[in-house]
């Protein structure tokens, strides 16, 4: 997805369906990662999504929504790099990513469904 066209939604739905082969895999699907943070239009998404409340809230919403649909287990978060100013960061970011991951957690909580998992990715060097 890497770059910019659209996947068929009977990718997300093989994917999971991997669940139904061998009940131990968890399937997540991952948010953001290099190519998504390294200079481009997506870079500066996660950041903005953290500063505004109703954005985050929206997010959250559909995120939760497209697990749902497509059976993933849960979101992993690769936000490189947060705050470096090198590469567009915020320096509020470190804060942010903690209440963007806090926020999703409450709202997949309160929102129901089947438990969802956060996981986050951050570089060895941040």
């Amino acid at each position: 997805m890497d770059d910019g066209k659209p996947l068929s939604t009977d990718t997300f739905t093989e994917f999971a369906s991997l669940k139904q082969k061998n009940l131990a895999p968890k399937v997540f699907i991952a948010l953001g990662g290099w190519t998504f943070n390294e200079n481009t239009i997506w870079q500066p998404v996660l950041s903005d999504l953290s500063l505004i409340p109703t954005k985050l809230a929206l997010f959250i919403e559909k995120l939760l929504t497209f697990l749902n649909c497509y059976g993933f287990d849960g979101v992993d978060l690769d936000w490189e790099y947060p705050g470096a100013p090198d590469r567009g960061g915020n320096p509020d970011d470190g804060e942010n990513l903690t209440k963007l991951m806090k926020e999703m957690r409450a709202e997949f909580d309160k929102l129901g469904g089947s438990y969802k998992e956060i996981s986050f990715t951050a570089p060895t060097s941040y």
